[in-house]
């Protein structure tokens, strides 16, 4: 949802990461916050996980670590 440049329903295969499913996306718009990256998990608690574009490229491993899980949303600012 939000800043991308195709916003959907994706099916997410296992073990996928963020920077996949951003690119699955089309990518972020030019008016995206680079910094305001969130996915929105609601199983087994609401929790929201904010995440920086440079971090997801620039490889910061915490980022690229974190797995997508089923009903996870994906916000762009």
């Amino acid at each position: 949802l939000g800043q991308v440049r195709t916003p959907g329903v994706f099916q997410v295969p296992y073990g996928e990461g963020m920077l996949t499913v951003l690119a699955r996306a089309g990518g972020l718009t030019e008016f995206a916050d680079p910094s305001g990256i969130y996915i929105i998990r609601q199983i087994p608690q609401i929790q929201r996980v904010r995440f920086r574009y440079a971090d997801l490229v620039g490889a910061q491993p915490q980022s690229l670590a974190f797995r997508l899980a089923d009903g996870d949303v994906l916000v762009v600012e």
